[in-house]
């Protein structure tokens, strides 16, 4: 039973990762890139002067986070099973290749992350408490169907938080904690469940509060163990850009039901693993910035391609 559900998964995985939604996601991204002339490029160091330099006064009050904070938990979201275990598969299912294609293909989903935060900023709606608020919720309800497509997108949304977000996450991390100091899975199960009920019950302004301090922390972590295995393998490095580069761009025969890693397949993992580490396109960033009530949605689309940079390039 676990084996034909194992397969089930990933016949379903194929079929909606496949090259459908690959030509569709990179054709949406090459076009935003000329719609908005090259935006990730031409505000590459602007975007990074709005993250380290953040514009004072722009928190509108209690009901509404700050583009800072907005950035933050944005990337705290993508930082992840996506970015570090999602480089690892694509690497293994589409060669090395794709990692080159990761690379390329991130410039362009920056674009992707744009558009979606700047429609989420500039297009909201006004709650009964007279908060502001936008996000995929509010401007998808503006396409014909009414209220189809908003929950249609909230129900995967849901879903995407409970099994990606959560379900494989804390998984990775009981497998970790368990190798490492040995303690059962039940145990871990029961502190990390205490956790996020501390932070859960706290509401919005908790969660905030806790991935303020959690996020920099994670990544500046992740980057120094990072750093530590590069510099221990610094004779592979130039040898394994070597590989990769040779990879991306190699055609090679598929044979009989040999399946072997083609160029095609580098494409195709790259483009799924970048949007899966970044979830630039998954509107998961302008439900956050969607809650700050600002009033420069272009600013706030500029600085939110920071964190697929970061996610994308830097950590994948």
């Amino acid at each position: 039973m676990i084996d034909s559900l194992d397969r089930i998964v990933s016949d379903l995985g194929t079929l909606v990762w496949g090259w459908p939604l690959v030509i569709f996601v990179s054709g949406a991204a090459i076009y935003m890139t000329l719609a908005f002339r090259a935006v990730q490029f031409r505000y590459f160091f602007k975007a990074w002067k709005y993250v380290l330099f953040p514009e004072k006064g722009e928190h509108q009050g209690e009901d509404y986070i700050t583009p800072l904070q907005a950035f933050v938990n944005t990337l705290s979201a993508s930082i992840g099973n996506g970015s570090a275990a999602g480089m690892a598969t694509a690497m293994y299912s589409g060669g090395p290749g794709a990692a080159f294609w990761i690379f390329v293909l991130g410039f362009f989903n920056m674009a992707i992350r744009f558009a979606e935060v700047c429609a989420s900023t500039s297009i909201t709606n006004e709650s009964a408490t007279g908060t502001l608020r936008g996000g995929p919720m509010v401007y998808l309800g503006l396409v014909r169907g009414g209220s189809f497509l908003p929950t249609l997108y909230a129900f995967f949304a849901l879903a995407l938080a409970f099994i990606t977000g959560n379900a494989m996450q804390c998984n990775s991390m009981r497998l970790g904690i368990e190798r490492m100091t040995g303690v059962e899975a039940p145990y871990i199960a029961l502190l990390l469940f205490s956790f996020m009920l501390y932070v859960m019950l706290g509401g919005a302004n908790r969660i905030i509060r806790v991935s303020d301090k959690i996020v920099p922390v994670k990544v500046g972590l992740f980057f120094i163990a990072t750093l530590c295995v590069l510099g221990y393998h610094w004779q592979s490095i130039i040898p394994a850009l070597a590989i990769i580069l040779k990879s991306a761009f190699t055609l090679k025969a598929l044979g009989g039901g040999v399946a072997g890693h083609t160029m095609q397949e580098a494409i195709r993992f790259g483009m799924s693993r970048s949007l899966n580490a970044t979830e630039s396109g998954l509107g998961t960033a302008g439900i956050l910035f969607g809650a700050t009530g600002s009033k420069h949605p272009v600013r706030s689309g500029i600085m939110s391609m920071v964190s697929t940079f970061i996610s994308n390039h830097l950590v994948c």
